[in-house]
């Protein structure tokens, strides 16, 4: 099972993410933790398991990520163009242990936003892929792990689809939209 999960940087910066309660949040002095650990570049994600400490890091970019509802998987996201893991297979999703479970593909794009786009079931490529991790309630009341699947670039086109951390499948995409920067 993990526990006290956090966002770390190569200077000892971060920040715990509190877990406990209906929603993800941070802790009351965040913004100050948030800034100092955007302050440096290399980024990665911290938890204790059984009472060992797992680090990822990426050699060559940033990982953020955040824990499955159950506290089993860890799903992490490898952000920049030299990361171990780049798009648009950039999701590694861990065990409680540190050990790797599964590296993840984007899937084909089905939302609004994807077809307005032309992205619509067209096949993954290194210009896609996973930008950004939450926790939300479906529309049965029930805490869901869904990810965000944007253009890698500009991040105008966005997809959010429910992922099952233990198989790796996606399921509904539950929002969609683009942004115009």
């Amino acid at each position: 099972m993990i526990e006290k999960f956090s966002y770390r940087n190569k200077n000892g910066g971060g920040f715990p993410v509190n877990l406990g309660g209906r929603y993800i949040y941070f802790d009351e002095d965040y913004e100050n933790k948030f800034n100092l650990f955007f302050d440096v570049c290399k980024k990665g994600i911290f938890w204790l398991s059984k009472n060992q400490k797992i680090e990822i890091w990426s050699n060559k970019g940033d990982v953020t990520g955040l824990p499955s509802i159950d506290m089993q998987y860890v799903i992490a996201i490898y952000s920049g163009d030299q990361a171990e893991y780049r798009l648009p297979n950039n999701v590694v999703i861990y065990n409680a242990d540190g050990s790797v479970h599964k590296v993840l593909s984007v899937p084909l794009l089905i939302s609004d936003a994807a077809k307005n786009q032309g992205w619509y079931k067209r096949q993954p490529d290194e210009t896609i892929g996973f930008t950004g991790i939450n926790w939300k309630e479906n529309d049965k009341g029930e805490k869901v792990v869904v990810m965000e699947i944007s253009d890698h670039y500009y991040r105008i086109m966005k997809e959010y689809r429910v992922l099952n951390p233990e198989t790796g499948n996606f399921g509904e995409c539950v929002d969609s939209r683009i942004e115009y920067k």
